[in-house]
């Protein structure tokens, strides 16, 4: 009898056991899926972000890309607590980048003050990333992708150099200088040089600093916006951005 009440006491227990390794694997995977949904959802706000300059309602159009990443970011920031490293790692990352994307969108439509309100609310995390995260992973559609330091770098000299402009807009152009030179390791295309180098100058000019950093920035302005392709050109002058000219 007592044979008997052992045996099914242990397959009871191999039956919670297995019912629990299932609960956790489930919720492993769901993390993962949520993970992933909310990647794609940023990609495709990331596609709007770039193209909201040319929208008639563009106001209207960066207010719903706003509200759509809030939604998007309240499943971060559950994900943020996962007992998971690598997902609660890579959805601050992410939770960083939605933030950076609509701050970056309030600032090409020229709603400054916005734009300003959330790019302070980020260095805390964009300093918070070095090299011992990375790689970062995650599943999106079935596939597995990674994301290196290197991409993040990339990330992170767009936000010095758009951060440097929000800074400059409001006048703060001493910090806004700062951000310029913590850019110049990481500018990797010429668009990036050419925004980069005209907020500098643009700074230099409001402070009446005319000198040898100056001159530096300015002959770096016009050799990246001479080595623009005709079309990063066409822009320049369709939306009035800064030329050559100032520099």
């Amino acid at each position: 009898m007592t044979s008997n009440i052992n045996h099914r006491t242990v397959l009871r227990g191999l039956c919670l056991v297995g019912l629990l390794c299932t609960s956790i694997l489930s919720y492993s995977q769901s993390e993962a899926t949520m993970l992933g949904e909310v990647v794609a959802t940023y990609n495709r706000l990331k596609v709007d972000v770039d193209n909201v300059r040319s929208k008639p309602n563009k106001n209207e159009v960066m207010d719903s890309i706003h509200d759509v990443s809030e939604t998007a970011m309240e499943r971060l920031r559950i994900l943020k607590l996962s007992t998971d490293a690598g997902i609660a790692t890579t959805a601050r990352y992410f939770y960083m980048n939605f933030k950076f994307n609509y701050a970056f969108g309030y600032l090409t439509i020229g709603k400054f003050d916005l734009a300003h309100q959330y790019f302070t609310e980020l260095p805390e995390d964009m300093n918070y990333f070095d090299a011992s995260q990375f790689p970062l992973r995650y599943t999106m559609d079935g596939v597995n992708y990674v994301i290196n330091y290197d991409n993040f770098s990339q990330i992170r000299g767009q936000f010095y150099v758009a951060f440097a402009e929000s800074l400059i807009v409001k006048n703060q152009n001493t910090a806004g200088l700062e951000y310029v030179r913590k850019a110049m390791p990481l500018l990797n295309t010429n668009w990036l040089k050419y925004a980069c180098y005209y907020n500098a100058i643009n700074a230099k000019e409001k402070l009446n600093q005319y000198d040898s950093e100056c001159i530096q920035f300015c002959s770096l302005h016009m050799n990246a916006y001479y080595n623009l392709s005709k079309e990063s050109i066409d822009t320049i002058l369709a939306y009035n951005f800064g030329t050559y000219r100032l520099a």
